[in-house]
């Protein structure tokens, strides 16, 4: 609570300066600022006045300075500075929203001209001229090249997906997983297996001579290990 009461009339004074100075800057009277900040504090309030209000196709140089009660030569002394003119500046925001606009997939049933009016652009023939010079194609080729691309890019998109589901590992999971270790165990199991046969054999020609039937029989265990192994 003593911070409070020490911050208050610390706040009210930013306050009351920050209302002083906008009340000053509508009014185009900031003596306390230096000149040269006074206009660059201008200049960026007419470039978001412009940024906000470009699509209007009544927006020129002249209601950009109204707006701000100041003469037409008056403004374009402050943009003598930033490299470029109201005008071009305003031109500059709408034909770059157009571009935007017809890029964008979702507005390719809208005409070129409803773009163009949508942008601020009052004739169809102008806003052709100052496109082809920003970008050195037509509005239409721009739209069908961006159409092109973006069809071609969603085409190899969809073969890649498709060749992913459609990879050998669904085939592999149709059967056991691989086991590396069952072709040296099944050649292990088979000698294992012939050993025991070749011996019972010899054990039992000795006491009986019907050795075909008992063959049979002692390779019926390595043969089941076989079967498992394999």
């Amino acid at each position: 609570m003593p911070t409070q009461l020490f911050d208050a009339p610390r706040l009210n004074g930013v306050l009351l300066d920050l209302v002083a100075g906008l009340v000053s800057r509508e009014l185009d009277t900031e003596p306390a600022l230096p000149p040269e900040a006074r206009a660059r504090n201008l200049v960026l309030t007419i470039r978001s006045f412009i940024l906000r209000n470009f699509c209007d196709p009544q927006l020129t140089p002249r209601t950009v300075a109204d707006a701000h009660h100041l003469s037409t030569r008056h403004l374009h002394r402050l943009f003598q500075t930033e490299g470029v003119t109201v005008a071009a500046l305003i031109r500059h925001r709408r034909v770059e929203q157009a571009r935007r606009e017809l890029a964008d997939p979702a507005l390719l049933d809208l005409p070129v001209q409803a773009i163009a009016a949508r942008c601020g652009f009052t004739a169809s023939a102008h806003f052709s001229r100052t496109f082809r010079s920003a970008y050195g194609v037509s509005p239409s080729e721009y739209r069908k090249a961006e159409h092109r691309q973006l069809t071609k890019l969603s085409t190899v998109r969809g073969t890649a997906r498709r060749r992913r589901t459609s990879a050998t590992p669904a085939g592999r999971r149709r059967g056991p997983p691989s086991m590396p270790w069952r072709a040296p165990v099944a050649r292990m199991v088979a000698s294992f297996g012939r050993g025991i046969s070749t011996g019972a054999e010899r054990s039992v020609r000795k006491a009986s001579p019907n050795v075909s039937s008992l063959r049979s029989c002692t390779g019926c265990a390595p043969l089941r290990l076989l079967k498992l192994a394999s």
